[in-house]
């Protein structure tokens, strides 16, 4: 028999008055059965009877400030009433430009006094905002986005820990039930980050605490949502292969168990249902209801940028376009079942979403206006049209740079070499001989890795400098490339390209061979002086003695990793390719000069084995 069923109904209703009257009504509904029995920290056996609550505010009478040509987008509305906060497009150019993941699309945020209209800007210049909290007392609103949290009082007006949240990577957040000034975040393969405690502007990291449950969402106005660490035990990794990891629970406001939901980071809910992602952000997981988390549903597997419950319960997620050599993504939105409804390719990786939860941003190059009622793009927020005019070649040689860095990733994190994917993106050249082609299909044959049956993986490039020579048909590109994969493996490299046009396709020809610098020019010389006294027979034991031997290509090393240097000056190894004639047949060697000093450059190896490598 039922205990005690109350029902809570909060009908928040203000009228602020002004040239336009605007009313707010914040209409969370809340139906929950206490239970007899206490956790005590375990899991509770009998179900946990509660409808959740809707996390959508209804608002009227801000249709005077919501304005398409104006670039504003609402981001929330204070529990007062008094202040609306919106964020809009930055238009001067950005410090940092992506070829490849997140297009990092900055943002001005500012407040608007609902009564006189009055402005203020908080901050500008952060990443574009896709989650947003307000503190238990409705006094301390926090955004986040980009890996930026920005926190804000608004009794004082000031921002809170803006100095060190610059350096703080934070992927998610929430408040403390319990403490108004106290807020968990997640980092970057740390779903369990670190604890900023507002009053005291101190932040505490996860080493550093004995919590094990950190708050993540709102059930209804008892329990919440939290993740937890659990530790499986040697015997246990041993016999299942299992590791460490992260857990959804519910917990009640002293964080004491009530429900054990499901392995993952929790992300959003909506009633009795909740959505979560698997390790390292790969996995989006779908609980229609928490007394059932038994039956819960694999949505993707892809790795997920943002996912959000929109209108009427149903859900918005974003992973990455399957077309390598776009930076564009998909959005998809499906029902309650889990069944898709829309895939829309938009430019952005992350969802503003509107109070009502009825529309939605896109954080890309045009601001994608989503309405999740009809489930498409209404309007785009920014005309995009102009972004490589000035360089109509940049966006062709983008997307050579990110067709070949897949092509070596996708080797190097899941073992497939793909000879096709080669060949339409690096080729070899003279004047001077650079090989990139060469140096691919050398390290498909030359290494061997064990297929991973997850081919789950995703890149970020961004760019780092970029330069173009010879009438607008070569360039130089430096870039910085991210590799995740799904097993949570991570790793990042610099790289130097060398591209090439040619018949109206660009490849790349040269990996850290620094054809334009004077360095080169000198080590041509002495590599030229090297190989002369190897064809006297006075190095290498005689082995090139008398042969007909020709340059290739000359190309530097960094010894740290070894790794291929990303410039010139912080090489400390150079490989040189010798082609060498016997009886009309040719055969490639490998020479290797070690830097001992900036002025010289000695000769150290001679080999035809592993000519991938140093």
């Amino acid at each position: 028999m039922k205990k005690g069923l109350f029902i809570v109904l909060i009908l928040f209703l203000l009228v602020v008055a002004g040239c336009n009257q605007q009313v707010i009504k914040d209409n969370q509904i809340y139906v929950v059965e206490k239970e007899s029995n206490e956790s005590n920290g375990e899991k509770l056996n009998d179900q946990l009877n509660t409808e959740g609550r809707i996390p959508f505010q209804e608002y009227e009478g801000y249709d005077a400030l919501e304005d398409d040509e104006s670039g504003r987008v609402l981001l929330t509305l204070s529990p007062d009433g008094k202040s609306m906060y919106f964020m809009e497009p930055l238009q001067e150019k950005k410090k940092i430009q992506i070829i490849k993941g997140d297009p990092k699309e900055e943002v001005r945020l500012f407040k608007v006094n609902t009564k006189t209209r009055e402005q203020k800007t908080i901050i500008e210049g952060i990443p574009f905002v896709s989650l947003v909290k307000w503190n238990k007392e409705g006094s301390i609103v926090a955004f986040c986005g980009g890996g930026r949290l920005t926190i804000y009082d608004t009794q004082k007006n000031k921002l809170i820990l803006e100095d060190r949240l610059k350096d703080d990577p934070v992927l998610y957040f929430s408040w403390s039930p319990r403490d108004e000034n106290k807020l968990y975040t997640e980092q970057p393969n740390l779903a369990n980050g670190s604890i900023y405690y507002i009053d005291s502007q101190k932040k505490v990291e996860a080493y550093e605490t004995k919590e094990r449950i950190y708050f993540k969402g709102k059930l209804d106005t008892d329990y919440y949502y939290g993740t937890k660490w659990y530790v499986v035990s040697e015997r246990q990794n041993k016999s299942e292969g299992k590791s460490d990891g992260i857990n959804t629970v519910i917990v009640d406001k002293q964080a004491n168990v009530v429900k054990v939901l499901a392995e993952g980071s929790f992300r959003d809910s909506y009633k009795k249902s909740l959505v979560q992602v698997g390790e390292g952000g790969f996995g989006l997981y779908y609980i229609a209801d928490i007394n059932t988390p038994e039956k819960i549903k694999t949505l993707t597997k892809e790795y997920v940028f943002d996912v959000k419950f929109v209108d009427d319960g149903k859900i918005a997620y974003i992973v990455e376009n399957e077309d390598i050599e776009k930076n564009s993504f998909w959005l998809y939105i499906v029902d309650k079942r889990g069944k898709e409804l829309e895939k829309l390719e938009v430019s952005g990786s992350s969802i503003a979403l509107l109070p009502n939860g009825k529309k939605g941003y896109i954080g890309g190059p045009r601001w994608e206006k989503i309405d999740f009622e009809k489930n498409q793009i209404e309007a785009n927020l920014v005309n995009n049209t102009r972004v490589f005019e000035e360089e109509p070649e940049k966006e062709e040689i983008f997307k050579t740079i990110r067709g070949a860095m897949d092509t070596i990733y996708k080797y190097e994190l899941v073992g497939e070499r793909d000879f096709s994917a080669a060949k339409k993106y690096f080729i070899d050249t003279n004047s001077p001989a650079q090989w990139a082609y060469f140096d691919v299909i050398t390290k498909f044959n030359e290494t061997s890795f064990r297929k991973n049956s997850n081919k789950i993986y995703r890149l970020t490039i961004e760019l780092k400098s970029y330069k173009l020579h010879e009438k607008g048909e070569r360039a130089s590109v430096k870039i910085r490339v991210g590799a995740e994969n799904f097993s949570g493996g991570s790793l990042t490299m610099d790289y130097a390209l060398e591209l090439i046009k040619l018949e109206e396709n660009w490849y790349v020809t040269g990996l850290s061979t620094f054809p334009y610098s004077q360095l080169r020019e000198e080590l041509q010389q002495r590599v030229e002086k090297y190989l002369q006294d190897a064809q006297n027979g006075q190095i290498f034991q005689g082995i090139l003695k008398d042969k007909v031997v020709e340059i290739g290509q000359i190309q530097f090393w960094r010894s740290s990793m070894p790794h291929l240097s990303p410039d010139v000056e912080s090489a400390n190894f150079c490989k040189v390719y010798l082609i060498v004639k016997t009886d009309g047949k040719e055969e490639i060697y490998k020479m290797v000069l070690d830097k001992k000093n900036p002025n010289y450059w000695e000769v150290t190896k001679l080999s035809q084995k592993d000519l991938n490598h140093l």
